[in-house]
């Protein structure tokens, strides 16, 4: 390892070989591991990885998977994002008949919109239920709530800490916000951009907030990944995306009104509902 001096700046370079079964963040932890001892060396240290909370890990990790009429939406997707987490946390990938199973479930709801709930253990063992999906919520009016330090990124199973939740906009520590209770916070700009925070340890990266940045980029509609704050977000129309309930408005932040662009959001939602 070797340090670069130029004038008063020190640089220090550190990478890792990528191959196809390579587990981002545990190659990035490899990069803090190999700097370390000369971060050390020169009175400093790299930041610790977010320590994993372990009844959640023992829970399990959890995909929510929108069925039409007795198909998986963006079954690839979320079982990516569950592969991932699993490779993370528990050291392996998902079983290979992973998507099979899934789709087979979603046939027990052949007609309308079901709700598909997949199940990982920490043993890698699949629990698969399929039942039809509630009624898409309304415009949500949300009250905001610092959210408890952990890694946020991954889907957990056990969803206890979602029991009076349900009308929260989480909000980092840093005054960021970060996303609903039940799905990722986009704004809407003045010139219809989409602007939502960019993807950190106690955010998740949802699957349908994937889906509408592509449709965005492919509508020619500009998308900004950026943090904001509950200020700005209370003077601009607002919205959360979820696997189930597409793109829902958001009326109001703690009492706050916020400006409608309930139609564009409409559109969101039905694009997004076609699961294409």
């Amino acid at each position: 390892r070797t340090f670069e001096i130029v004038g008063d700046r020190v640089q220090l370079g550190v990478g890792g070989g990528i191959t196809a079964d390579s587990v981002p963040m545990l190659e990035w932890r490899e990069c803090l591991h190999k700097a370390a001892p000369l971060l050390a060396a020169a009175g400093s240290r790299p930041s610790s990885p977010m320590p994993v909370d372990g009844a959640l890990r023992a829970g399990g990790l959890l995909e929510t998977v929108l069925g039409v009429d007795g198909v998986p939406a963006r079954l690839a997707d979320h079982l990516a994002r569950l592969d991932r987490s699993c490779r993370e946390l528990f050291g392996a990938g998902l079983p290979p008949d992973a998507a099979e199973r899934v789709s087979q479930a979603a046939k027990n709801v052949p007609v309308g919109r079901a709700v598909l709930r997949v199940t990982a253990s920490p043993g890698l063992d699949l629990t698969i239920t399929a039942a039809p999906a509630p009624p898409r919520p309304s415009a949500l009016n949300a009250v905001t709530r610092v959210r408890s330090a952990g890694l946020w990124r991954h889907k957990w199973a056990d969803r206890s800490w979602t029991d009076d939740a349900g009308d929260v906009l989480f909000v980092g520590a840093d005054g960021a916000v970060l996303e609903t209770a039940r799905g990722n916070v986009f704004l809407i700009e003045d010139d219809g951009a989409l602007v939502t925070p960019p993807l950190r340890d106690d955010l998740l990266p949802g699957v349908t907030r994937r889906a509408l940045l592509d449709l965005a980029r492919d509508d020619g509609r500009r998308s900004v990944l950026r943090t904001f704050d509950v200020a700005e977000l209370s003077g601009k129309a607002a919205f959360w995306t979820s696997s189930l309930s597409g793109a829902v408005p958001i009326g109001s932040v703690d009492g706050v009104q916020l400006p409608r662009a309930d139609d564009l959001v409409a559109a969101f939602a039905q694009r997004l509902a076609a699961g294409k």
